[in-house]
């Protein structure tokens, strides 16, 4: 799979992807004018490595939870490899390609390495991100046990609500109405109902779906414990509480939901903002946060896809 051939599965849509780009260039300048800069420079030259590093290697183990998640989804046990490998392709499209590019290129690899149809594959990578979504519930959830305060507008949460509800009842239509659309349906309909039924047919096993759950409260825990550790890599990270490390988190994993540039720039810091300034955290904190996620990313993304993309797959047979 060639990560650099990724773009051209972007929508040829150019006047909306420059919209978007611009959005994204104009909520990263919002941020960059509310910065001290020399208070910016004092925060990185105070960083602690060590909890950085840990921080990373536990961000590594978020995504191998994540692999073995999607690998169970797939139904391919015997493909963790293949899984992770286009996993890894994708997080690289993620921190180099705007507009969620990256998922594309992770679809297009699983289909690739796991023989798998295309139908198949984006039903899988859709319902993964349908566990991420419960994920991020389940985070906002506790901040509103906590009592901490999240900044949504009603109408913004109220419009995710309906959206979110809307993709769970059409997966379930088609799982309900499968027998009709077969039995109806023209043969290319009939194809795609069965590619993609096939993989949602597993969350009707209760001991399927409990292991699916349980894969994903594994990510959560890493994912929250990541950035417990990388926050205490910065001067402010120790007077922080954890339940400041679960809203940094759900904020984050908002902010990837919106990928208008490449890595995340722009959303990646305003959810650093709304997650950290609440908390005490200055701007120029904040900001360094953000910066520093965003490069130990991009290094740990690329050295991952980049691997996987000039390291040949086996293929039957012995060929590579």
């Amino acid at each position: 799979m060639n990560p650099f051939r990724a773009p051209e599965a972007l929508p040829r849509r150019p006047w909306l992807r420059l919209a978007l780009g611009l959005a994204g260039l104009t909520l990263l300048a919002w941020v960059a004018r509310h910065i001290e800069w020399h208070e910016f420079r004092m925060v990185l030259l105070n960083l602690r490595w060590p909890w950085l590093l840990a921080g990373m290697l536990l961000g590594c183990a978020a995504m191998g939870a994540r692999a073995v998640r999607l690998t169970w989804i797939l139904a391919a046990p015997s493909g963790f490899t293949k899984v992770w490998r286009a996993m890894a392709l994708g997080y690289l499209g993620q921190a180099v390609l705007p507009l969620g590019a990256g998922e594309l290129l992770k679809i297009g690899a699983l289909q690739g390495m796991l023989r798998i149809p295309a139908a198949g594959a984006a039903a899988g990578a859709f319902l993964d991100r349908l566990f991420d979504l419960l994920g991020l519930a389940v985070l906002l959830g506790i901040l509103a046990l906590a009592g901490v305060t999240v900044q949504f507008r009603e109408g913004s949460l109220r419009m995710g609500l309906i959206l979110l509800t809307s993709l769970v009842l059409a997966l379930g239509a088609i799982l309900i109405l499968r027998s009709r659309i077969l039995a109806r349906g023209d043969s290319r309909a009939r194809r795609l109902v069965e590619q993609i039924a096939s993989v949602l047919d597993g969350l009707r096993r209760p001991a399927h779906l409990a292991r699916l759950l349980a894969a994903q409260g594994a990510v959560s825990v890493l994912d929250v414990s990541a950035t417990y550790v990388a926050l205490h890599a910065f001067p402010f990270g120790p007077g922080l509480a954890l339940i400041h490390s679960v809203k940094l988190s759900a904020f984050l994993m908002l902010g990837a939901a919106l990928p208008l540039l490449p890595g995340g720039a722009g959303t990646l810091q305003v959810a650093s903002l709304l997650a950290l300034r609440p908390a005490g955290v200055s701007t120029s904190g904040a900001f360094a946060f953000s910066l520093v996620a965003q490069g130990t990313g991009l290094l740990l993304y690329g050295v991952m896809g980049l691997a996987v993309a000039f390291w040949p797959v086996s293929r039957p047979g012995g060929t590579a």
